[in-house]
């Protein structure tokens, strides 16, 4: 994929495709820093990190449920199988 620097006002600017974006955890509004490494390349790094060092991916509702077919392990409890103790057990008896 290829772009072309533009002026924009006293700067220039390049323009991102979106999937482009999408793909390595960005959006509009999100900050980001511009180094040149070793190389001589220009690298665009987000600024907020996480704990893995990487930027969270947004996952859509979609994506997250594409696997799914609506039905539930017999096994699976949505309820814990130890017993109620102390003040748990007082309020449920």
């Amino acid at each position: 994929m290829s772009t072309t620097i533009a002026p924009w006002g006293n700067s220039e600017a390049i323009r991102l495709p979106k999937e482009q974006l999408r793909i390595v955890g960005l959006e509009r509004g999100d900050e980001v820093e511009l180094l040149v490494n070793e190389r001589g390349n220009l690298e665009i790094v987000p600024k907020k990190t996480y704990r893995s060092g990487r930027r969270r991916r947004k996952v859509t509702f979609d994506e997250l449920f594409k696997d799914y077919d609506g039905t539930r392990q017999e096994s699976q409890s949505p309820w814990a199988d130890d017993a109620l103790v102390g003040a748990e057990k007082d309020a449920w008896s």
